[in-house]
C-alpha cells in the first residue's frame, strides 16, 4: 500500500475512532455511577503503571525489527517475560489502593494483571507490523475500534454493570493485541532467547528513562485521590474518556516513525503529518472548548451541575494537547531520525549521546516536573477556592510540563526547526487557530441555540457529530485560505479520494 494509501486509511480510521469512542462513552460515562467512574480511573492507572515494564518492548521492538529484516522469536519471547514483570507491578499498584476499591479488588486486579503480559506480547508484534506493515497496523487499530462497538451491545445486556464495563475494556484492549500478532506471524524470524533478551535490557535503561518514566505519571491518580476523592477521580476518568477523541496522534505518529526507522520519510514528509495531526487536534480542542454544555451534557446527563465547571478544566485540557502533539511529534522525529542502532548489535553505551536518549530524557523531565507542580498548582488553586482545584491543578500541571519538555527536545535537537518550521507554523496553524476561534466565538450563540445540551443518548450523539463536522469545516476554511501547505495536503486528499472512487465504479 503506497504512502499516500496508508495516510487516507489512518484518516478513515481517525473517523471511525472518534465514533467508536462517543458511542462507547455512551455506555461508560452516561451509565455508570459517578464513583464507579473512578474505580474505572483506577483500573486504568493499573494497566498504565505497568507499562514502567512493558515499554521496554515497545521502544524496543521496532528498533530491533528494523535492524533485523524481520520479528525474531526471541524478542516475543522476551516479551512475554517482561509482561510477566508487568503484572507484577499491576499487582503491586493494586494492593497499595486496595482502601480505595473495596469489593470490585479482586476482578479488577485480575484484569490489570492479564492485560499487564499480553500487551507487552502486542507491543512486539505492533513494534514490527510499525517498520514493515503500517497498513496492517491501521487494521488493528481499526478492530479494535469496531470491537469497542460492539462492546455496547454487551453492556447493554448486562444491563450496564460495572463488572460488564471492567470485560468489555479488557476484550478491547485485547483485540488489538491479538490481531496484531495474528498479523505479523508471517515476519517471525529464528531468534535466539538469550540474545534478544540481552539486546532488549541494553537498550531497557533509555526506554525507562522515557517511556517507562512516561507511564509513573499514572501515579496522578493517586494525589488526585489524595488531594481531593473518588468524586475527583470519577471527574478525572470523564475527560479520559473524551480523551479518546485524541487517539489518531498514535496511528499518524506511528506511520511516521515506520517510514523514518526505513529512510523513507523526507522532513517535509514529516512536517505534513504534523500539520494533519495538529489539523484534527485542533479541531477536537475547538469543540471541546466552545461547547462545553453539550459534551457535558452528553458524557453525563444525570450530572447537570457539571455542566460550566468544567468549562475551565476542559479548556486547560484541551489546550493542553496540542502542546501534547508537539512533545509527541518531536519526541517520533528524534528517534526516528537516529540511526546508530540499526547498524549492529546493541550494548548499554549504543545510546549514550544519541537523540533517542535526548527524547527519553525530555520526557523524563516532563515527568519531573508533572509529579512535581502537583502539589504546588492544588494547593495555590484551592486557595483560590476554585471548584474543582485538584482537577485543574493537575491539568495545568501536565500543560506546563509538556511545554517544559518541549523545550528540552528543542535544545537537544538542533534540526527540530527543520520538522516544526516555526516559520511556516505561525501561517499553517497558529493564524488558522485564531481565525477558526474567533468565528466559532461569534457563531456559538447560533449553534448553541440549534443543538442545545439533551438528555437523550441518540439526538445528544447525533447533535454533537454534527457541531463537530461543523468547527473542523471552519478550521479547514480558515487553514485552506490562509495556507499554502494546507491546500497542498487538502488537493492532496482530494485527488485521493477521486482516485478511488473512480476506481471503485
Amino acid at each position: 500500500m503506497s504512502r499516500a494509501s496508508v495516510r487516507a486509511l489512518a484518516m478513515a480510521n481517525t473517523l471511525l475512532s472518534l465514533a467508536a469512542s462517543f458511542v462507547f462513552s455512551i455506555a461508560v460515562t452516561r451509565k455508570l455511577p459517578f464513583i464507579y467512574l473512578g474505580l474505572l480511573n483506577i483500573y486504568a492507572g493499573a494497566i498504565s503503571i505497568s507499562t514502567v515494564a512493558t515499554s521496554i518492548v515497545s521502544f524496543m521492538s521496532p528498533r530491533l525489527s528494523a535492524r533485523d529484516g524481520g520479528l525474531a522469536a526471541g524478542l516475543v519471547m522476551s516479551s512475554l517475560i517482561i509482561g510477566l514483570v508487568g503484572s507484577a507491578i499491576a499487582a503491586a499498584f493494586m494492593f497499595g489502593i486496595r482502601w480505595r476499591v473495596t469489593e470490585y479488588f479482586g476482578i479488577i486486579t485480575a484484569l490489570a494483571v492479564v492485560s499487564a503480559t499480553l500487551t507487552s506480547i502486542g507491543y512486539a508484534f505492533g513494534g514490527a507490523l510499525t517498520v514493515f506493515n503500517r497498513s496492517r497496523l491501521m487494521y488493528s487499530s481499526i478492530i479494535t475500534s469496531a470491537v469497542k462497538l460492539a462492546s455496547v451491545y454487551y453492556i447493554y445486556l448486562e444491563r450496564w454493570s460495572f463488572e460488564s464495563v471492567l470485560i468489555a475494556n479488557f476484550v478491547i484492549l485485547m483485540s488489538g493485541a491479538v490481531y496484531s500478532a495474528l498479523a505479523a506471524a508471517g515476519l517471525l524470524r529464528p531468534g535466539e532467547l538469550r540474545k534478544s533478551f540481552k539486546e532488549i535490557m541494553a537498550g531497557a535503561w533509555v526506554a525507562l528513562v522515557g517511556y517507562a518514566s512516561g507511564n509513573v505519571r499514572s501515579l496522578d491518580s493517586f494525589m488526585i485521590a489524595g488531594f481531593g476523592g473518588v468524586e475527583d477521580n470519577a471527574a478525572w476518568q470523564v475527560l479520559g474518556v473524551a480523551g479518546g477523541i485524541y487517539s489518531f496522534r498514535g496511528q499518524l505518529m506511528s506511520i511516521t516513525y515506520g517510514e523514518m526507522l526505513q529512510g523513507m520519510s523526507s522532513e517535509r514528509r514529516a512536517y505534513y503529518d504534523l500539520l494533519l495531526m495538529l489539523f484534527f487536534t485542533a479541531s477536537a480542542s475547538l469543540l471541546m472548548i466552545f461547547f462545553e454544555p453539550e459534551v457535558m451534557a452528553f458524557l453525563r446527563p444525570t450530572d447537570p451541575y457539571l455542566i460550566g465547571l468544567m468549562w475551565i478544566p476542559f479548556t486547560i485540557w484541551a489546550s493542553s494537547n496540542v502542546f501534547s502533539t508537539f512533545n509527541r511529534y518531536l519526541a517520533t522525529v528524534m528517534q526516528g531520525a537516529e540511526r546508530r542502532d540499526l547498524k549492529g548489535n546493541l550494548t548499554a553505551r549504543t545510546y549514550v549521546g544519541s537523540l533517542v536518549l535526548y527524547a527519553n530524557l525530555a520526557e523524563l523531565i516532563l515527568t519531573v516536573s508533572y509529579i512535581a507542580l502537583i502539589p504546588v498548582l492544588v494547593l495555590s488553586l484551592e486557595r483560590l477556592s476554585v471548584y474543582f482545584y485538584v482537577l485543574d491543578g493537575v491539568i495545568l500541571a501536565g500543560a506546563v510540563a509538556t511545554a517544559i519538555a518541549v523545550a528540552a527536545q528543542i535544545i537537544s535537537f538542533p534540526q527540530a526547526k527543520k520538522y516544526l518550521d516555526p516559520g511556516a507554523l505561525m501561517v499553517d496553524f497558529l493564524a488558522p487557530l485564531i481565525v477558526s476561534s474567533a468565528v466559532l466565538y461569534l457563531a456559538r450563540p447560533e449553534l448553541e441555540s440549534m443543538f442545545p445540551p439533551t438528555v437523550s443518548a441518540l439526538l445528544g450523539l447525533i447533535r454533537l457529530a454534527i457541531l463537530g463536522i461543523i468547527t473542523a469545516l471552519i478550521y479547514l476554511a480558515a487553514s485552506v485560505a490562509i495556507s499554502s501547505n494546507s491546500r497542498k495536503i487538502a488537493s492532496a486528499v482530494i485527488n485521493r479520494a477521486i482516485k478511488r472512487a473512480k476506481a471503485l465504479l
